[in-house]
């Protein structure tokens, strides 16, 4: 697990890159786009769940992203409520 937070930080840059684009899209010498990533999916052993939650939590800004750990006897219930 040495690399989550160089995964965070691709994540975190593609979404500031997203927002250049589209800026820098307005002027006719942009050729292309890049897509829109509405949410990140991170697939990890059971043991490493919460290390992504807490890491994913130190390395942004407090508000800035929505954390949501699905697993468990009570899944259907954590989306419901959009949370741990």
């Amino acid at each position: 697990m040495g690399k989550m937070v160089q995964a965070i930080a691709l994540v975190l840059a593609q979404r500031e890159l997203k927002k250049h684009s589209s800026i820098l899209s307005s002027s006719p010498s942009a050729s292309q786009e890049l897509p829109t990533v509405k949410g990140t999916l991170i697939v990890c052993p059971v043991i490493g769940v919460m290390q992504w939650f807490l890491e994913i939590e130190r390395c942004t800004t407090k508000g800035s992203n929505k954390t949501l750990v699905y697993h468990g006897a009570n899944r259907e219930k954590c989306i419901q409520t959009g949370g741990i």
